[in-house]
């Protein structure tokens, strides 16, 4: 599928720059570092809208070209029954809620 250019390799490399990214989060967190929590997590939020972007429109059309409509319904149908499998609305409600709590908490500080 994957003829001209391959960009797996570096979706890889932001995966593994997410997971240091994660890292540096909780150790700022264990020593209390505020500075170094907002860094990170600035790094990491801006990391995730550039990620998503070459997802969104670089690498998921690329594959998408390569499936049959066939596969394409069977996917859909997949990732519905997994969506409700998993409680994806259940999920995103909790982080919602993270997310608040946590900027409820930030302006409390800072």
């Amino acid at each position: 599928m994957l003829t001209h250019c391959n960009p797996v390799p570096q979706m890889f490399l932001e995966h593994n720059k997410a997971r240091e990214l994660v890292e540096a989060m909780e150790k700022a967190l264990l020593v209390n570092n505020l500075s170094a929590l907002v860094t990170a997590m600035t790094e990491y939020g801006q990391l995730l809208k550039e990620h998503i972007y070459k997802e969104n429109n670089i690498l998921y059309p690329m594959a998408e070209r390569g499936l049959s409509e066939a596969a394409k319904t069977s996917l859909l149908i997949d990732y519905a029954e997994a969506d409700k499998r998993l409680n994806s609305a259940g999920i995103w409600q909790t982080y919602q809620t993270l997310y608040t709590e946590l900027v409820d908490y930030l302006n409390t500080v800072g």
